[in-house]
């Protein structure tokens, strides 16, 4: 009962339904535009639950009969595979640089996939959260965190023209509360980066090192080469 409530949210709420005709447009192309028929792919699958994924993007066919595209999220995999839906290997729709041409349409495509970040992000740093408070890994207090600045997607520039990323997820959730110190062009540990505990990456700014210090190791931040690593801490000097 609580898988099928589950369905019909993914459906009626957190999906788009592919029907005959479908109108897209490559905007990378051109503004080229087109229309979707997968007829011949419901035929192939008549009276199955199926899906496919491809470039973040899943779709699937409910009893060959209706055609729908979503997220691809991990979560939405298990409800499919509960209610029983198999992956099949068949195009999937909106993910090849196609968007829905139909403003009402694209506006609710662009809806679902910002949830979806959304949900992503926030589950991410539940976990990390969680696996913090399993090491007695502390919250620095905001006034701390007022000092310093989390680097976002796009990276920070620091004033030397150095520019930094975040610490990738698959190595953030296993460098909560680490940190390590960063050099200027004398050899002097000028700033701190550090990985705070719901995963997110960040830095302090210039003057502030002592008292940053203090709180980090009253809630047990450790220091840790392995973050000067350009794999692990990526970055493009100036």
């Amino acid at each position: 009962m609580q898988n099928a409530k589950k369905i019909q949210e993914l459906i009626f709420e957190n999906s788009l339904q592919i029907e005959r005709g479908f109108k897209v447009i490559w905007p990378l192309q051109g503004g080229r535009t087109g229309h979707l028929d997968m007829a011949n792919v419901l035929t192939k699958y008549v009276g199955r639950n199926v899906y496919a994924t491809n470039n973040g993007v899943l779709a699937f066919i409910m009893s060959g009969k209706e055609f729908f595209v979503t997220t691809n999220e991990l979560e939405t995999i298990h409800v499919l595979q509960n209610f029983g839906f198999e992956r099949e290997d068949f195009y999937v729709p909106l993910s090849n640089g196609d968007l829905p041409l139909e403003e009402e349409l694209s506006n609710r495509w662009e809806r679902i996939r910002h949830q979806a970040i959304e949900d992503e992000q926030s589950s991410f740093a539940e976990e990390c959260r969680s696996r913090a408070k399993e090491k007695r890994i502390g919250e620095l207090k905001p006034r701390i965190l007022g000092l310093c600045s989390r680097i976002p997607k796009k990276g920070l520039q620091l004033k030397n023209g150095d520019r930094y990323y975040p610490v990738p997820k698959k190595f953030a959730r296993n460098l909560l509360g680490k940190y390590c110190f960063l050099k200027n062009n004398k050899g002097q540990e000028e700033l701190i980066v550090f990985v705070n505990i719901d995963g997110t990456t960040w830095l302090t700014t210039y003057g502030h090192k002592e008292g940053i210090l203090i709180d980090m190791n009253d809630k047990n931040f450790s220091l840790s080469k392995q973050l000067l690593k350009e794999d692990v801490l990526p970055r493009v000097l100036g």
